[in-house]
């Protein structure tokens, strides 16, 4: 399986969006219809539960940053895992994922953190 940065930098565009009505455009063309999105907060699944997960999140740490902070690895043809960070703007690190997020990747996506 070949698994395009442009995915998963899609992915990290559309948790950084802060338009809501761009954010969710950006969701609805990453995420399968009935993805499930995976994190300590919660489980979600569908479009709009994800796009609230990531709303809740902006709001709760206004004008942070989510970003890559490692390569993709892919496991077993189908998932694709890599490291990541929450960053405050003044460059403080607040979350920094210790274990990997996991997406089931085709031509969307469907995660667990």
């Amino acid at each position: 399986m070949i698994v395009s940065e442009e995915l998963i930098d899609r992915y990290f565009t559309s948790l950084n969006e802060t338009n809501r009505a761009h954010r969710r455009e950006l969701i609805e063309k990453l995420w399968a219809e009935n993805g499930k999105f995976i994190s300590p907060v919660g489980e979600v699944a569908g479009h709009s539960a994800i796009d609230g997960q990531v709303e809740g999140f902006q709001k709760q740490f206004p004008d942070a940053e989510v970003r890559q902070t490692s390569e993709i690895e892919v496991l077993y043809d189908k998932y694709v895992r890599f490291t990541f960070e929450a960053v405050q703007p003044d460059g403080e690190t607040f979350i920094s994922s210790g274990l990997s997020p996991t997406a089931n990747c085709s031509s969307s996506l469907d995660f667990s953190i």
